[in-house]
């Protein structure tokens, strides 16, 4: 009772795709109200004072003067519009729903782009959303039933990735199995499924994009990724400075304002390429400065390697 919803999608068909599951839900359902109206674009309920409408990313009058219990962004990461109109729709939205609920949903679309850097804020704690995350091993319906055999099979066979699968998610035999059928048909089998079914955030977003390294190599890396040793407030420390080592300071700059990209500061150490420390934060390019001479000093004068574009 007394709620308004609006689901925005990014093309008209697929906003009409979303109405039609929705309508069919009140058809197959006895339960649902009587409608007041059959709009094509809305169901309206006078009794229970609630409306469902639908709207197009970029169309007219969205948002405008409306008050929602709940708003649906779909696939927001594919909506034709530039950051700063999406911005624009977003907060709308946002005013819109101000006393109800918001959630954007999306098929990963690469590593860039406004629903890429909005997902790296809510992640790194610096935003106003709360990141959910839903991996194909979630669905109980991604797994098949094996024999005995079969499931031997899997057990004798186990690759790391999948022993990472059964240590991180507690992935069971059937799952796997599962998993093995979908990839079937080679590498182009393997990166559709990597795309369409990934296991991690990270995954879904280097798999949907064109990646400059070997996907299956970045993937590796993260795998092998250890857990900071302490990490605080954007700061990540993997190891002490060793006697005898050399380091480096890499940082990369932005101006520093509300609205930049985060300026991330990195210590390798010079001989085993392993990342010791991290620090990330929007930082004035002096304010940087300081941190990475911190750095150096406290890693046996480390040498600074600045990135040398714009701010830099």
């Amino acid at each position: 009772r007394n709620t308004e919803c609006v689901t925005v999608a990014q093309t008209k068909e697929d906003t009409a795709k979303i109405f039609e599951m929705v309508l069919r839900m009140h058809q197959d359902d006895p339960n649902y109200g009587k409608l007041d109206k059959d709009r094509k674009d809305a169901l309206a309920y006078k009794l229970l004072r609630t409306d469902f409408s639908i709207a197009t990313a970029g169309g007219k009058g969205v948002a405008r003067g409306a008050k929602y219990s709940r708003v649906h962004g779909s696939e927001v990461a594919f909506w034709a519009l530039n950051d700063r109109d999406t911005d624009n729709l977003i907060a709308a939205l946002g005013e819109a729903a101000r006393r109800g609920e918001m959630v954007l949903e999306s098929t990963a679309n690469g590593m860039g782009g406004w629903f890429y850097e909005k997902w790296q804020e809510a992640i790194s704690g610096n935003s106003i959303w709360t990141p959910l995350f839903l991996g194909w091993y979630m669905d109980a319906r991604n797994q098949i039933q094996i024999s005995a055999q079969e499931r031997a099979e899997i057990i004798e066979t186990l690759t790391d990735e999948e022993a990472h699968l059964v240590d991180k998610f507690s992935c069971n035999i059937n799952q796997l199995a599962w998993r093995r059928e979908k990839r079937k048909g080679g590498r182009k089998a393997e990166k559709m499924f990597q795309q369409e079914y990934p296991a991690t955030a990270e995954e879904a977003f280097i798999a949907s994009g064109t990646c400059y390294f070997s996907i299956d190599d970045i993937e590796n890396a993260l795998r092998n990724c250890k857990e900071p040793i302490r990490e605080s407030e954007g700061l990540a420390i993997w190891k002490e400075p060793e006697h005898g080592h050399k380091y480096i300071v890499a940082a990369d700059t932005s101006e520093g304002n509300t609205g930049s990209d985060p300026s991330p500061i990195g210590v390798l150490d010079w001989r085993t390429g392993e990342q010791v420390a991290r620090l990330n934060g929007v930082f004035k390019p002096s304010t940087l400065g300081f941190k990475c001479v911190e750095f150096a000093k406290k890693y046996n004068g480390a040498l600074i390697a600045v990135e040398n574009n714009n701010t830099g």
